[in-house]
């Protein structure tokens, strides 16, 4: 008889980095002059613009901004592996009765391990590996942020049906 091989699927997701901000930024201020410009007939041009040209405008910024998006799939690791990073980065300190855990660190320190490919997202050219773990330090706070949040939900995966959805069913 013919065995099945077991086929186990690790949870995969995306994140979408941003790398010219300057462009993102430039987007998102011509964007609130447009509503500006609008809102108000009385400002239907500024600095010398139509409604028309800025709208012209955001359409190029945007687009600097939209084709430095490289997209990064990550993998979470086994349960073991996670272990090692969060053990690494937890504290005992004395006059504390828990451990405090450092999971920004763990899950930066973590970050190079989970890529299964990074690339630009409207070119689809590959970026190494060894590129966005250089880019890693120079992303702003909220981009780390979104990193860290979405290391923490590969890695800390459901595993089982929670019980109120069991009675659900």
């Amino acid at each position: 008889s013919f065995i099945m091989p077991i086929k186990y699927i690790q949870p995969q997701l995306t994140v979408d980095i941003v790398t010219d901000l300057v462009s993102l930024q430039k987007t998102l201020m011509l964007t609130q002059e447009l509503v500006l410009m609008q809102q108000d007939e009385t400002n239907a041009i500024r600095d010398g613009r139509s409604a028309d040209e800025v709208l012209e405008e955001i359409h190029k910024t945007k687009e600097l901004a939209d084709r430095s998006v490289i997209t990064i799939t990550l993998q979470g690791l086994n349960h073991s592996k996670w272990s090692e990073y969060v053990i690494k980065n937890t504290e005992n300190k004395e006059d504390e009765d828990t451990p405090t855990i450092n999971v920004k660190q763990a899950a930066l320190e973590a970050f190079p391990a989970m890529i299964v490919k990074a690339q630009y997202k409207l070119s689809k050219r590959s970026v190494s590996n060894d590129d966005v773990k250089e880019l890693l330090p120079k992303l702003a706070d909220s981009q780390i942020t979104d990193i860290v949040t979405t290391i923490q939900n590969l890695n800390e995966p459901t595993t089982a049906f929670p019980k109120e959805l069991t009675q659900l069913i």
